[in-house]
């Protein structure tokens, strides 16, 4: 498990408004929240959840949420 971890951690080079995203994905807001919440359309909510997803080489939102928050008890 931890060498899987590991590439994880590596894989999670998100930019500064990526990782806002991120956070919000993992307090369980939809594309529309994040949206309303941070100044953005849902359509470029949208855009950054799909590449976090590519980031972080992943299919699914619950999928990305459990890598971001592994990565957060390795750091």
């Amino acid at each position: 498990m931890a060498p899987h971890l590991n590439r994880c951690r590596k894989r999670l080079d998100l930019t500064a408004r990526e990782r806002n995203v991120a956070e919000r994905m993992v307090a369980g807001s939809s594309n529309g929240e994040i949206a309303m919440a941070i100044g953005i359309s849902e359509g470029t909510a949208k855009f950054h959840v799909a590449n976090i997803l590519k980031k972080l080489e992943t299919r699914n939102r619950p999928a990305a949420v459990v890598v971001i928050i592994a990565e957060r008890s390795l750091s």
